[in-house]
């Protein structure tokens, strides 16, 4: 009996089905393992972009220079 292909779901991505071998489940879940750690690579960048502009911001913001104070 002939191998049934994955067909492309709703987000593009294939299908798995019944008939689906373990190779195919396994190179499935490779290929999500892949994605997960670019996923995380992106998060981790994203994350300290933020953190660096945060900081750069308190560097430069009245309140965190020396001996501001509004009352003065």
């Amino acid at each position: 009996m002939g191998k049934v292909k994955n067909l492309k779901g709703h987000n593009g991505y294939p299908e798995l089905r019944p008939t689906d071998t373990r190779e195919d489940l396994e190179a499935e879940i490779k290929r999500l393992r892949n994605e997960l750690q670019q996923i995380r690579e992106i998060v981790s960048t994203l994350f300290q972009i933020v953190i660096e502009d945060y900081e750069e911001d308190m560097e430069t913001s009245p309140e965190a220079k020396e001996g501001f104070s509004i009352y003065t």
